[in-house]
């Protein structure tokens, strides 16, 4: 089952939720997200949590609360170049009112905030190699 962050934020807040509430909001989804993952888990089917977890802190607290889960915790990595990541999310923007609305500027602001998962996290990954 894929569980998806930014669609409900969309539909309970709006495509451009203000910034000064933003980080509220993404909280209070994240937490429905992961209570909906253990209740699933506990039934034996395997989730997908898609949030990005574009830093390290993200990903140690994902990891954190996942282990509260279950043991069976892997990270895939989807990797492009920047341009290429650039160009989908406008276009995943353009075509599905059901994304957050991310411009070109909102994309440059946030990009310096990605740091992509490595090894020396000691995570397991699945890394998928995109052109």
């Amino acid at each position: 089952m894929l569980c998806t962050l930014t669609p409900a934020i969309v539909k309970l807040f709006g495509r451009y939720p203000p910034d000064e509430l933003f980080d509220d909001y993404f909280n209070r989804i994240e937490d429905i997200i992961w209570n909906l993952t253990a209740q699933i888990i506990k039934t034996g089917v395997d989730v997908i949590i898609d949030n990005g977890f574009w830093s390290k802190e993200q990903r140690a607290q994902a990891m954190f609360r996942a282990k509260e889960i279950t043991n069976d915790v892997i990270f895939h990595s989807v990797e492009c170049d920047m341009e290429t990541a650039k160009a989908r999310v406008l276009a995943r923007t353009d075509m599905n009112e059901n994304e957050l609305g991310i411009d070109e500027n909102a994309f440059e602001l946030f990009r310096p905030r990605f740091q992509p998962i490595c090894e020396s996290e000691g995570y397991k990954i699945i890394v998928h190699k995109t052109g």
